[in-house]
């Protein structure tokens, strides 16, 4: 408990203050990031984070060749995985282009790519330095830039740099299917829409993100994101890349990160622009949708987390601005949301507002962002930052009273 004076009323309340966010009209708590620590251990920058279903293991990969598994809970590194090519006999290292920690069918594993390869590597093998894959596959043409999995673990999509996707069945061991006529050139970012087995999403350098049915496959929508006629272009240096794709937790909503420092938030299917913001004064290179919550103003909310390459990260709160239903309902479906939009006629209209409530300042520009939420955690979880510099750092969101003006 906190005690707390409030002038105004001339009264004194003593409240709890992680529930303290307003009180007769007056907000009180603000959100804020906190750092927590730094995990030292790569020798150049990470460029790729991701987190275990358990909630207890980062896996970072980096630029020196080396992917790493850390204990969250400790800190600290537990195992370096590293590819054939990055042996000590190597003359030069090739540096990780994309990772991912494994769950469901491939629970135990890791999965990274170095090249145009994948490596696998099963974490139940003994040992502190992990050289041996436990398989690698070669199935790019080119290098590759984004590994996603499906909800089950069966599926891995590997985007490259030519614009093509191969899916991976890890159950049966082969290839599943290859996507492409989707991206003029290079795919940046892949994911999978939450709850739909076989609907994949990409995005890329030619400012286009593309919906895909797997099993078909077939390419179900295609937006671009590139200026149209009569609109006032993006800045030459920021051109309107997709460089990062986050769904919410019902998959009915999709954010996505462009070139020019904006986030825009769709309807999943359809495409409708739900919101936007002018987020960063550089590439918005990262969005990630880390929770739900009843805002101080009432009603509920998603929580957003985006990076970009002014070396700033922001968290927003996606505010409805259509009708929405009692303030107790503290988890917001945005499914819900679009279903009441399209029977108020209001479909042409945007539904949310982004408003952004902390910031922070990076020592460099972030690569990678990854939230973890883990009982095992003091505190309950951590968002993880990965930049230029050479350590990853830890934060917490956190509640903070908020300062009185002037």
């Amino acid at each position: 408990f906190c005690l707390v004076t409030i002038a105004r009323s001339r009264c004194i309340f003593v409240c709890e203050l992680s529930t303290l966010h307003s009180l007769d009209g007056l907000a009180l708590l603000e959100l804020a990031f906190e750092v927590t620590g730094h995990l030292n251990g790569h020798s150049a920058p990470a460029i790729c984070l991701d987190v275990n279903a358990a909630g207890d293991t980062l896996i970072s990969g980096s630029e020196d060749g080396c992917v790493r598994v850390w204990d969250v809970s400790r800190a600290v590194s537990t195992r370096a995985l590293m590819p054939p090519q990055a042996d000590k006999a190597s003359c030069s290292r090739m540096e990780i282009g994309a990772a991912c920690a494994g769950h469901g069918h491939t629970e135990h594993c890791v999965l990274f790519s170095a090249g145009s390869t994948l490596y696998a590597f099963d974490l139940r093998t003994p040992g502190v330095v992990l050289r041996q894959p436990h398989g690698n596959f070669m199935v790019n043409e080119d290098d590759i830039a984004a590994l996603t999995l499906d909800d089950v673990g069966g599926k891995l999509a590997a985007a490259d740099d030519s614009g093509e996707i191969q899916v991976l069945d890890f159950v049966a061991g082969e290839l599943y299917c290859t996507l492409d006529g989707g991206h003029a050139n290079i795919c940046s970012c892949v994911a999978y829409r939450p709850h739909r087995a076989h609907e994949l999403y990409s995005g890329g350098l030619d400012a286009v993100a593309v919906r895909w049915d797997t099993q078909g496959p077939e390419l179900l929508e295609s937006w671009s994101f590139a200026p149209r006629l009569g609109e006032t272009p993006s800045q030459l240096l920021n051109p309107r890349h997709v460089h990062s794709l986050g769904f919410t937790p019902d998959g009915a909503a999709l954010a996505i990160a462009l070139g020019d420092g904006s986030i825009e938030v769709l309807d999943a299917v359809s495409g409708q622009l739900l919101g936007s913001a002018e987020a960063h004064r550089c590439a918005a290179s990262q969005v990630l949708v880390i929770a739900s919550r009843a805002p101080s103003t009432g009603g509920a909310a998603v929580m957003m987390v985006s990076a970009g390459d002014d070396c700033e990260i922001r968290l927003w709160e996606a505010r409805r601005t259509a009708p929405t239903p009692s303030p107790e309902h503290a988890h917001f479906n945005y499914g819900d949301a679009l279903a009441a939009n399209d029977a108020s006629g209001e479909g042409g209209g945007r539904l949310f507002t982004l408003q952004p409530v902390a910031d922070m300042h990076t020592n460099g520009k972030p690569n990678s962002l990854v939230a973890l939420s883990s009982p095992c955690i003091e505190g309950g979880g951590f968002l993880f930052v990965a930049d230029t510099t050479e350590a990853i750092t830890m934060l917490q969101i956190c509640d903070r009273l908020r300062r009185p003006p002037g």
